[in-house]
């Protein structure tokens, strides 16, 4: 985070702008479109698209009168990925919930699925009212993560009985 906080810094908020426009761009835009997304004047993003293209991180298709931007994905491109992605709501949980009182572990249990997870807190004495809290803060935005509070003893157990078995994943 605090990486993210110093680029941001360090870098002029216009090319963020333009840079994030064309990083969740869904294929090529022309300069206007640029501009109108990224809130930046029209001068200002031509200038930044050549400078950016100087760099190879923009490549240019030109089609008869028109020239069309693109983000080139490719090694040059690759750090953006960490400092635009935003985080996932699964992380959202795991941030929230894996520094409270209690809990020694968070497990995902099965596969995360675009909308749905299901994760198991092992820990003793934990908050349950103020998890489900955190749980219903993320299915307002459309993810559904089901919780499974249990001590390390109980999860042993039933986990030895086969009531656990598949693909498990240590989140915490």
């Amino acid at each position: 985070m605090i990486e993210k906080e110093v680029l941001g810094g360090l870098l002029d908020h216009k090319k963020v702008a333009v840079l994030k426009t064309l990083y969740f761009a869904k294929g090529e835009m022309y300069l206007r479109e640029i501009a109108k997304k990224s809130g930046v004047s029209v001068s200002t993003v031509f200038r930044i698209l050549q400078e950016l293209s100087a760099i190879g991180l923009i490549r240019v298709k030109e089609i008869r009168m028109m020239k069309f931007y693109g983000l080139v994905r490719n090694e040059r491109s690759r750090f953006l990925e960490g400092w635009f992605k935003e985080p996932s709501l699964l992380d959202f949980f795991v941030e929230n919930v894996g520094g409270m009182d209690g809990v020694k572990r968070i497990l995902l249990h099965g596969k995360l699925e675009e909308n749905r997870a299901n994760v198991i807190l092992l820990g003793e004495g934990v908050d349950d009212a103020r998890v489900k809290l955190i749980c219903e803060k993320i299915k307002e935005k459309g993810f559904d993560l089901s919780y499974l509070i249990l001590n390390e003893e109980q999860f042993e157990k039933l986990d030895a009985m086969g009531l656990y078995a598949g693909e498990k994943k240590v989140l915490v």
